[in-house]
């Protein structure tokens, strides 16, 4: 078939272009695309629909910019100022020609000349009918073209409410928002409405979202007291003109909230009136919303004392009964959590929020590692409800994929995380986005960690900050943290974390913050930036004693003890070792009382107290194989070889060094490696200063953390005689190692610029 369009001919089955003289012959994608953009002309298109129906899966932006690069050298007068194919921004692309089946167009022209006077006549009669017709019905069509603004614009984006009432805490609030989400988001409608959750105030909605689709309505809420009434002004509009305008009023927020939400039904036909009605009809009064503030605010106790005093009162209140499962959830409660969802499934809230209930059920049968009756579960679910909504297929799609991630089914996992994006509109719900492209990212690290996994975060993050979601931008920030942290990018890394830890504080999470806090002192402790980290971990221990954990206290001890040793204060180092050892004891720690073997000998090392290194060591090592941690016996070793190096017995560190150097090799325990090979080093630098060069430099494969392989190095670099190389080595330590720069090696480096 030929078209036409401008002053091209175009073969659709061949997708050959000519114009004048010239001609192009299109590859099978670029084929496809033009085909597409024929087939539907003057529409808007996303970049997602396009790789949906040309490509078929989702690929990169820049893989689509590219054949529309291609083809606009080919039809555009100028392609830097295109006009056939022109891009939307915000919106996406659409093909802006007139385009005509050029065969039609001879016929018609062949038969028009052909006609007979009395058919010319026929039609110009018909044609009079039809003007008259038409002016005669402009008023019909106006109301036909109001209305069906509400039937074509199905999505609501739902801007936040204005409160403009005096004393209205913020708790409320935090409750009428979550109220109103949580109601939407519940039914298998999900995705018909459309929450703003990263803007503060209208205004700022309206500059984000205002010109965001056409197939979009927004929704503006204001609510006031007028007298002892409540009243909400909700307004309709499609980003240009006011569409409805609505007031209503009720004795309380709650009753407020409800003919609120039930209005909205008549504004969405696809959102069922009777599910909101069956929903919200229990949730009369102002507990639930403020419930769901002190939920919102973290106060999960208070939260959880007024959804227990609603359900006893009314056992139907189904949205209650599934925020307290959530609380539950969170509280790592998973049995009660359990307990109330399967209660729910046995309701009529099943026919209402099935796909959530099952989500959840699914998220407790990840945390007892039920991977594969997940993917079953989930799949017989979605096989018997084919008519849940896009957005909760995609809620399905991402909880398999991390199921599959967990049974290390990559190419599953991948799938799934990328079938999540298919119809999802990245605008309109970026937090989809979000966690595909973190979950992509997880996968592809467990095969190597490069700039594609970081890139990953980093499209994460982004989504993230557009959906308003804290959870998942710490999620990606963590996640970016130490992909820059295993390239020894330190400075990004320790930036990262702070971005992450500010995150934490806003979400009001203490604990959360404290597990930022703690691997920010790692990442500084291990980049020699003592005095920084001692002043993140005495913020720790201030959480710690502020939620009276243990667990916290048991950490910021540790810590304490490490960052002690490398300010050689070995007082204070050995009294925190015996009482974090103390107290893991008594909660039983498991994991810390390792940690604190391997702290309590690294002291002793570093003290050179070889009198009692073997009685610790037999000790320490008696611990752990009666806890069953055999499998770190060669940590325990390498304790061992250093002792061996420390007292003179070379041949035995050497020979113990080589064999844990083999088990770490064969385990792929690079990190550790490098420490077995370091230290196989400073032995041979006794008497091998070549030997020891070569182990050396054989580490860069590795790209080892510089501590302490660049001052070895310059060790070995001056027995050799290379004095002017040594010297170069020790200033890019000296500019690496911050305060763990020695006095060692401070030695070293002057007496070397003496010999030069």
């Amino acid at each position: 078939m030929i078209y036409q369009f401008e002053n091209f001919s175009y073969d659709y089955d061949k997708g050959l272009i000519q114009a004048n003289s010239e001609e192009h012959k299109l590859t099978k994608t670029q084929k496809k695309l033009l085909n597409f953009f024929i087939n539907n002309p003057k529409k808007i298109h996303t970049k997602h629909t396009l790789m949906e129906q040309v490509w078929g899966r989702i690929i990169t932006e820049n893989s689509v910019d590219q054949v529309l690069s291609i083809l606009r050298s080919y039809i555009e007068e100028n392609p830097k100022e295109p006009k056939l194919i022109v891009t939307h921004y915000g919106h996406g692309i659409s093909f802006e020609s007139d385009v005509v089946d050029a065969k039609a167009e001879e016929n018609i022209q062949e038969t028009s000349f052909q006609l007979p006077n009395i058919l010319k006549k026929i039609s110009v009669f018909i044609l009079a009918i039809i003007i008259v017709l038409w002016i005669k019905n402009i008023y019909y069509s106006e109301k036909i073209e109001e209305f069906s603004k509400f039937s074509k614009k199905q999505k609501i984006l739902v801007f936040p409410t204005t409160f403009a009432i005096t004393g209205f805490s913020d708790i409320e609030q935090q409750g009428v928002k979550s109220l109103l989400k949580s109601t939407f988001n519940s039914l298998d409608s999900e995705g018909q409405m459309i929450f703003d959750q990263s803007s503060l105030t209208t205004q700022q909605a309206i500059e984000k979202h205002w010109q965001r689709s056409d197939d979009l309505l927004y929704l503006q809420t204001t609510i006031v007291k007028n007298g002892e009434l409540y009243e909400s002004s909700i307004e309709l509009t499609d980003g240009q003109n006011i569409l409805n305008e609505t007031t209503i009023s009720a004795n309380s927020v709650g009753h407020l909230l409800n003919k609120q939400m039930l209005i909205i039904t008549d504004f969405n036909q696809i959102i069922s009136k009777e599910k909101i009605n069956t929903l919200i009809e229990p949730t009369l009064g102002e507990s639930f919303i403020q419930a769901l503030g002190f939920k919102n605010k973290r106060n999960l106790t208070q939260a959880k004392k007024i959804l227990t005093e609603l359900l006893s009162k009314k056992e139907d209140h189904y949205l209650a009964r599934f925020t307290l499962s959530e609380i539950f959830f969170e509280e790592k409660k998973y049995e009660k959590c359990q307990s109330q969802l399967n209660t729910l499934k046995a309701t009529k809230a099943y026919e209402l929020m099935g796909t959530e209930i099952e989500l959840a059920l699914a998220e407790i049968l990840y945390t007892k590692h039920e991977y594969s009756k997940i993917i079953e579960n989930l799949k017989n679910y979605q096989a018997h409800h084919l008519t849940i909504s896009t957005i909760k297929k995609a809620k399905v799609k991402l909880l398999m994929a991390k199921a599959y991630t967990a049974l290390a089914d990559h190419k599953s996992a991948l799938d799934f995380y990328k079938q999540a994006l298919y119809s999802i509109d990245e605008q309109l719900n970026p937090l989809i986005y979000a966690q595909s492209y973190l979950g992509q990212a997880k996968v592809l690290s467990t095969q190597s960690i490069g700039k594609n996994v970081y890139t990953l975060y980093q499209k994460a993050l982004t989504y993230a900050e557009s959906a308003g979601n804290i959870h998942h931008q710490i999620l990606a920030l963590n996640s970016m943290a130490l992909v820059a942290l295993s390239t020894y990018d330190w400075e990004n890394s320790i930036l990262l974390q702070k971005k992450a830890i500010e995150l934490m504080e806003l979400d009001n999470n203490k604990e959360q913050v404290a597990v930022g806090l703690g691997t920010l002192v790692t990442t500084l402790n291990l980049r020699g930036q003592f005095s920084e980290a001692r002043s993140v971990n005495k913020r720790l221990g201030d959480i710690a004693e502020e939620l009276n954990s243990d667990t916290l206290r048991l950490h910021y001890m540790h810590f304490d003890a490490i960052l002690s040793m490398n300010t050689f204060d070995w007082a204070h180092a050995q009294k925190q070792i015996n009482k974090t050892l103390e107290l893991a004891i008594k909660i039983g720690d498991y994991g810390m009382q390792l940690n604190n073997a391997f702290t309590a000998l690294e002291l002793i090392l570093l003290q050179k107290d070889t009198d009692n290194f073997m009685l610790e060591w037999n000790k320490r090592e008696s611990l752990i194989q009666q806890k069953g941690f055999e499998r770190f016996q060669v940590y325990m070793d390498l304790y061992l070889a250093r002792y061996y190096k420390q007292i003179g017995k070379n041949r035995d560190a050497i020979s113990l060094l080589e064999n844990i150097s083999e088990k770490l090799t064969v385990g792929k325990d690079f990190k550790m490696l490098v420490d077995a090979q370091n230290q196989l080093a400073m032995v041979y630098l006794r008497s091998d200063a070549n030997k020891a060069l070569a182990i050396l430099n054989n580490l860069e494969q590795y790209n080892p953390h510089p501590n302490p392989y660049l001052d070895l190095k310059a060790q070995a670099l001056n027995k050799q005689g290379k004095k002017i190389e040594a010297l170069n080595i020790l200033n890019q330590a000296k500019q690496a190692y911050h305060e763990s720069w020695t006095t060692e090696n401070q030695i070293l480096l002057e007496t070397i610029k003496e010999s030069l």
